[in-house]
């Protein structure tokens, strides 16, 4: 990607793990400053595929870096269809701006009941790395 070669991370679950066990997503890793640079993934949620099934593969690449209270944030995701090993299809545009914390931070339940994507929480996770 971009004439770099990161290191990759799968994370996978296991039988009967959360909602979504077939969700996978493959993180990377840039070598040397360590930050995410874009992760693909694919989302299996049950009530999303009753049937079985997932989403097809998408990347997420990360651009820009912006610091807030110690912690890197993105500036901006571009999300792409996942083809023949390659970014394909342009799918969306993400900007992040106006990151602040509040002082109170909800239980892990509170956050599963509010069903955020896991891909906002996975992202938010890995630039804590």
């Amino acid at each position: 990607m971009e004439g770099i070669t990161y290191d990759l991370v799968k994370v996978t679950f296991g039988e009967g793990v959360g909602d979504a066990p077939d969700d996978y997503y493959v993180i990377y890793l840039h070598p040397e400053s360590h930050l995410v640079g874009a992760y693909r993934y694919v989302v299996s949620y049950p009530a999303y595929f009753p049937e079985g099934g997932h989403t097809p593969e998408k990347i997420m690449v990360l651009d820009g870096k912006q610091v807030v209270e110690e912690i890197v944030f993105p500036e901006s995701y571009r999300t792409f269809m996942w083809k023949d090993e390659k970014a394909g299809e342009h799918v969306t545009n993400i900007t992040l701006s106006d990151i602040h914390f509040h002082p109170f931070l909800p239980s892990a339940s509170v956050i599963y009941k509010l069903h955020l994507p896991v891909y906002v929480i996975l992202s938010f996770l890995v630039f804590l790395l």
